[in-house]
């Protein structure tokens, strides 16, 4: 990149060159005709192989940086003489210490080959050339464990001598892991899978691997419950994602129950009950907490909590009222949570359908007023969907701005450990008002799922409804939520 940068400038400052318009257009037009070749046909796009051939017309394009530095003062010249020779050596030192990994080579200012898989994958990364290293690292073990294998190798690895079962192979091959396939033992799973496309892989980027093979395979040992955590969450995903599918073909539309505290929250419910009843497969009733009590849930696939004061809605639902929304969800009612509603669904509000503790903090003194440290502020927050939330909402671009206002904080997930709550967005940026907050946001799940007894859950910290753009959100969570249509 600094090669091609001085090569601009020699071509901007310099009127011979720009002169040569023949010579220029030599060497441009069959680099540009490979690299647009590349990146209109869709598989080329995949493999960063075909655009290789452009790269000797580059080096001579490029070339034209030593003569302009002939042309330079003695001081300059000298100085780009350094800058190209130091950049030279440190690409033949860094090769060498990579050697005999070459593949995986990406330089430092890329990150290092450790980092390789966030700028490419698939064959730009993995060509299997690791299945050696990973029969020699299984030799080395005392009881030689049988490995469960998702690999980028196209050769089998019982013909290098590798003991195991493969659960996950290239495209080329039609075995394709499901979760049923994952249990407690060792796992060799190929970074390709393990930041691909496939939602199963990328839980367990929440565990921390054993020891690395190479720089492209990654060595696990799951226990028995993290195996369990794993095979749930992918199991959720896919549930959530199929009733999503399905909508189309239910006979009857998702009944939805709009939460509203007291009158206090009358037009906020019923401007939320408008925008999930503009779908065609929605309609909406409101529901107090009076009706909870009574039975009406009978009457509802899923019940939506907005938000507002968790604490607040907690006490005017009273024992009764929470106990007939947990057993509403366990016989598979679905449960859709804003930010208050968030709230309601975690420990410490009675509800006590998501395992998973919230950051509530104790009231501490916080400018001067004693306040809870869940007390963030009102602001704009950056929400990055993970793989599992791109499988259910029809997002467009990975990262979105919302509103948030002193919502719910998952706490983050720990080494070693995964969570019963499935994040399908995490923020990126957080807000604070005390030291005691900083640093406790970013990461964290902004919208998780869960499970409870037979009902599905979706819950939003921050506020979606609150732009334009993003209001599908609260569709698309109470469609993925819904219990499956009797038959």
């Amino acid at each position: 990149l600094l090669l091609l940068v001085a090569a601009l400038f020699c071509f901007v400052i310099a009127a011979s060159y720009r002169s040569c318009v023949i010579n220029e257009l030599m060497l441009v037009m069959p680099l540009a005709a490979i690299v647009v070749v590349c990146s209109v046909q869709s598989t080329m796009g995949l493999h960063f192989r075909y655009v290789l051939p452009a790269f000797p017309f580059l080096y001579v394009w490029i070339s034209r940086v030593g003569a302009g530095i002939d042309n330079l003062s003695r001081t300059p010249a000298i100085l780009w003489r350094s800058i190209l020779l130091l950049s030279a050596t440190s690409v033949v030192v860094e090769s060498l210490l990579v050697y005999p990994n070459s593949i995986s080579f990406f330089n430092a200012v890329a990150g290092g080959p450790e980092h390789g898989w966030q700028h490419l994958l698939g064959s730009s990364l993995d060509w299997g050339q690791d299945v050696l290293g990973l029969r020699r690292w299984q030799e080395r073990q005392p009881q030689q464990p049988s490995l469960k294998m998702a690999l980028a190798s196209y050769v089998e690895p019982e013909d290098v001598g590798i003991k195991g079962k493969i659960i996950q192979q290239n495209s080329l091959f039609t075995r394709d892991c499901e979760p049923s396939d994952i249990t407690a033992g060792w796992y060799a799973i190929s970074v390709n899978h393990l930041y691909g496309r496939k939602v199963l892989f990328s839980f367990f980027r929440s565990i921390t691997p054993e020891v690395s093979i190479g720089y492209t395979t990654r060595i696990y040992h799951l226990s028995p419950q993290q195996a369990d955590l794993i095979r749930n969450a992918a199991n959720l995903v896919e549930n959530m994602k199929k009733s999503i599918n399905g909508v189309s073909e239910r006979r009857k539309a998702i009944r939805v129950g709009v939460f509203m505290r007291d009158d206090s929250e009358r037009d906020y419910a019923a401007w939320l009950s408008s925008l999930v009843a503009r779908s065609v497969l929605c309609t909406c009733e409101t529901v107090t907490p009076e009706n909870v009590s009574e039975g009406q849930l009978k009457r509802c696939d899923v019940i939506l909590i907005p938000g507002g004061s968790a604490t607040a809605k907690a006490m005017a639902l009273g024992a009764k009222g929470k106990a007939a929304i947990r057993d509403f969800v366990a016989d598979g009612g679905g449960y859709v949570g804003i930010c208050g509603g968030a709230f309601l669904a975690t420990p410490g509000y009675g509800l006590d359908i998501v395992e998973e503790e919230y950051t509530r903090g104790e009231y501490r003194a916080v400018n001067g007023t004693t306040r809870p440290l869940f007390h963030r502020g009102v602001g704009t927050v950056a929400v990055e969907m993970t793989l599992a939330g791109s499988e259910l909402f029809s997002t467009v671009g990975k990262q979105l701005d919302m509103q948030f206002a002193n919502g719910p904080i998952l706490s983050e997930w720990k080494e070693k450990t995964l969570s019963s709550v499935v994040s399908l967005a995490n923020y990126r940026s957080e807000m604070w008002q005390c030291d005691l907050q900083k640093n406790t946001m970013i990461g964290t799940p902004a919208i998780a799922a869960a499970k409870y007894g037979k009902g599905f859950i979706i819950l939003f910290g921050p506020h979606p409804e609150a732009t334009p753009d993003l209001e599908k959100l609260i569709v698309e969570a109470v469609t993925a939520v819904a219990p499956e249509e009797a038959t």
